[in-house]
């Protein structure tokens, strides 16, 4: 029996294994799981987490999760759900694990000094010389992106309190990613689909705070794009607008964009890009199926039909 899911997956590579998380179809609960070579696939599990020295809590959400795998931790983020007690509804956790199996989850922003997070969609998390999370404003369209900032007192970095603004809207999550063309220095890039307009459209930012104008890649789509870099390129992946069908396109320096590819599959959901074996993958939910599936391709343009997920 397959595993399926309403809402986006997450791909992220962790310990030599593509790992897998979505949430499922009807429990909202956070799952998990993993595979050697992205075809054969390990049993789901769900994502429960030790809180603050307390009872482990389980993770649920309505929106889709993010996967980040830093300094050798697996990293799940993800916003609350009303049943998810002692966290508030739409809080921002992230959760960090040595293995994949053993986890402590935390508020994004868990201090007086640094109040939590909250956002209407998916948070998309990066590393780029410090952590990095993008996400929709609980009130607003607004894209936001906050950072973390050491706190000397307490010797421990803390999510800053006051998120920054890219001076973009947008109902779909974004997606944010690390770049750096070959003619410029390295930037923080994020893809989102503007509040009204439904284009896909692109900025970058220097260190997470000043951003750019948006680039409009010429493109349309109703849900949350995402952004991997491969073969020294930039790779974006989504939904297309009317036919569902799965999208990539790339750039070499995030402002000129090359013609749509058709991965040859259509989903409801966002895709999630991840590198693994010298390949891009993609996930996704089939349209019909809503099964979590996922396929590869070895040069981001070429995909053959042949798809695997979780069983």
């Amino acid at each position: 029996m397959s595993q399926s899911s309403a809402t986006s997956p997450s791909l992220a590579v962790f310990n030599n294994h593509l790992w897998l998380a979505f949430i499922g179809e009807t429990s909202n609960h956070l799952h998990l799981c993993s595979s050697p070579d992205g075809m054969n696939w390990g049993p789901t599990t769900s994502l429960w987490a030790n809180y603050a020295g307390g009872a482990a809590v389980q993770a649920q959400s309505s929106n889709a999760p993010a996967l980040l795998n830093v300094n050798s931790q697996l990293n799940a983020f993800w916003t609350a759900d009303s049943n998810s007690s002692p966290f508030s509804t739409n809080e921002l956790l992230n959760a960090c694990s040595d293995d994949g199996n053993a986890w402590d989850v935390i508020p994004v922003g868990s201090s007086p000094a640094y109040p939590p997070q909250h956002s209407k969609s998916a948070p998309s998390p990066c590393y780029a010389h410090g952590w990095y999370l993008a996400y929709i404003g609980i009130n607003s369209g607004d894209v936001l992106v906050c950072g973390q900032t050491l706190n000397t007192a307490e010797g421990m970095y803390w999510w800053n309190a006051t998120p920054w603004q890219t001076g973009q809207s947008s109902q779909c999550a974004p997606s944010l990613a690390p770049y750096q063309p070959v003619t410029a220095p390295d930037q923080l890039w994020i893809a989102f689909i503007g509040e009204t307009s439904k284009h896909v459209l692109v900025c970058s930012s220097p260190d997470g705070m000043n951003w750019g104008p948006a680039t409009n890649v010429g493109q349309s789509s109703q849900c949350a794009p995402s952004l991997a870099v491969f073969n020294s390129q930039l790779r974006l992946a989504f939904i297309g607008k009317t036919s569902k069908h799965v999208l990539v396109c790339s750039s070499p320096d995030g402002v000129n964009w090359g013609p749509t590819t058709n991965v040859g599959q259509s989903s409801q959901c966002a895709p999630s890009l991840a590198v693994f074996n010298n390949q891009l993958w993609l996930a996704f939910i089939g349209e019909t199926s809503k099964h979590v599936l996922v396929c590869s391709s070895p040069d981001g343009v070429n995909w053959p039909s042949t798809t695997y997920g979780p069983p």
